[in-house]
């Protein structure tokens, strides 16, 4: 079950960039894209063990 909601959430995660790509979202600078991946592997981290 675990697996299934870290897939559902990289899915989500990369629907949800697609859309803010489309509306003209500029990247964000390189230090708050690490800090973001290092939050989302932390959180997924996390579900795969629960």
């Amino acid at each position: 079950a675990s697996r299934a909601i870290v897939a559902q959430m990289k899915e989500d995660e990369a629907r949800h960039a697609d859309a803010a790509e489309a509306a003209g979202a500029a990247k964000l600078p390189k230090p708050a894209r690490q800090l973001m991946r290092a939050a989302a592997k932390v959180m997924t981290t996390t579900a795969h063990y629960l």
